[in-house]
This record gives structure tokens, C-alpha cells and sequence, in this order.
């Protein structure tokens, strides 16, 4: 007689779902190392949600410091990982190990995380625990750049004033990338100011003449020259800051078309 079951192991396999991206699994100057090393399995992340604040505090004769100033210093995540290699297949482990170094190897660059729309600038170390040819090994990012960048927004239109108003975390900080005026009038110099800061141009301007102001070189244009000599020494081009719902005025109206990110820590 035969049998009237049929018995199955319904012990998990311990095999890792190929489809399956890990929350945490690192995409690296557009390559997601989950997808494009078969074997290669993002496992967790340390750092993501870390900061560092340096102080510039001298001591006090008494107790304590005096507080100047602060800064945020560069951070940095671990990403740790198993490669599943195939004990067999030497050349693979080879083969998969020189893609992922030569991948790692560009510095400075987008790094992003399957979880999170934000990204960092970043550049990787590689340590890889030898031994076989299933191991181990851990992805060292170093962020220059403390915090998270958001996709460029871009607001436009005509008059003395641009308001920041999106729905992104209002929390969070907002670095200009760009602003582009063109004057409907003359005017013998131009100013830029919000709650916190200022950027004054020393020379002339007039109507129609389009002057571009760019944050993260430190360029300016008038009509395509570069002029920006005339960017008065005592003005914010490095740090302006805004926030939401942060107004820009402008010393005399014209068209505009301001670039921004939203930035996190």
C-alpha cells in the first residue's frame, strides 16, 4: 500500500530570497550592490542616524568653557554584508569581489539606502574578512558632507519676493543651489536678504540683463560674464541660509528662478 501523505523539510533553506531587497541595501554611485552582485547580501547598517558637533569652547579660568562657536564634523555609516559565494566556483568569488572593488573605488559620490529618499555624498573603504568563499565584510562610508541631500526644487515667477513653501519636513534645513534674476529696471547695485543673511552686488545692473548666482561653486554672471568680483566682501555667498517659509526680497522686482535642496541630518 501506498503511502497517503506526502512528507516534506519544513525547515527554512537559510538561502536568501534573491528578489528581495534588505531595507538598508546600499545603491553606490547608481549601482545597487544587492542587484548587481547576485551573491552579495546588504545585512545592516550602523551611523545613518549619528552626529558629531565639534566645539569651539576655550576654558574658563573657573569651571567650564566658553562657547564661540560649532560645527558638525564629517560622519560616517558601516554598511555590513555576507557574500554567499559558491565554495566550487573560485573565479566567480573573484570575478564578484574585483566588480565590487571596482565599484567602491570612486570617491566622492551619491550613496543612498533602499529605505530613505535622501541620499549622501560619500566615499567608501572596503574591509572583506577572508576565509572560504562565503564571508563577511563591512562597506566604510565617509561623509565629508554631514548631511542628506533631497532632489533639486524649483520655484519661479516675477516681483520683489520669492517665498519657500513646500511640504518637505519643515524641520529640516534648505541649501540654495541657484538663483536667477533678471531685473525688470536698472538699478546702480542689487541685494538679496532673508531673516538671517544677505548678498549684496557692488556694481550696476540693468533691465533685462540676467544675473546668475551659483551657491555651490561661488560663481556669479552678469549677461553671461563672470563678475564676481563685485560680490561684496561681507556677504553670506558661502552660508546663505533658508528654511521653510523662508521670504527672499530682492532690491527691485524682475523674474527669478530659485534652486534649493532640502538637506538632513
Amino acid at each position: 500500500m501506498g503511502n497517503l501523505y506526502d512528507f516534506h523539510d519544513l525547515e527554512p533553506r537559510g538561502e536568501p530570497d534573491a528578489s528581495f531587497l534588505m531595507p538598508e541595501a546600499l545603491t553606490y554611485n547608481g549601482h545597487c550592490l544587492d542587484q548587481e552582485i547576485p551573491r552579495f547580501y546588504t545585512m545592516s547598517t550602523d551611523g545613518r542616524n549619528n552626529f558629531e558637533r565639534e566645539l569651539n569652547a576655550p576654558a574658563k579660568v573657573g569651571d567650564g568653557n566658553y562657547y564661540l562657536s560649532s560645527r558638525i564634523k564629517e560622519r560616517t555609516i558601516s554598511v555590513n554584508f555576507f557574500y554567499d559565494g559558491d565554495e566550487s566556483d573560485n573565479e566567480q568569488y573573484i570575478a564578484d569581489m574585483d566588480k565590487l572593488k571596482s565599484i567602491l573605488s570612486v570617491p566622492n559620490v551619491k550613496i543612498s539606502f533602499q529605505d530613505d529618499k535622501y541620499y549622501f555624498i560619500g566615499t567608501a573603504n572596503l574591509d572583506v574578512t577572508e576565509g572560504g568563499l562565503k564571508v563577511e565584510g563591512k562597506i566604510t562610508l565617509t561623509l565629508a558632507d554631514p548631511y542628506a541631500h533631497y532632489d533639486v526644487s524649483a520655484i519661479s515667477g516675477s516681483g520683489n519676493s520669492a517665498t519657500i513653501n513646500d511640504s518637505e519636513n519643515s524641520m529640516f534645513k534648505r541649501a540654495l543651489k541657484m538663483i536667477k534674476f533678471t531685473p525688470s529696471g536698472s538699478q546702480p547695485n542689487f541685494t538679496i536678504t532673508d531673516s538671517t543673511s544677505s548678498l549684496k552686488v557692488t556694481t550696476g545692473v540693468t533691465a533685462s540683463n540676467e544675473m546668475i548666482f551659483d551657491f555651490e561653486n561661488l560663481k556669479f554672471t552678469i549677461g553671461g560674464t563672470n563678475e564676481v568680483g563685485y560680490i561684496a566682501l561681507n556677504s553670506n555667498f558661502g552660508d546663505f541660509q533658508i528654511k521653510a517659509g523662508e521670504t527672499l526680497n530682492f532690491s527691485t522686482t524682475g523674474d527669478y528662478e530659485i534652486d534649493y535642496e532640502v538637506l538632513k541630518l
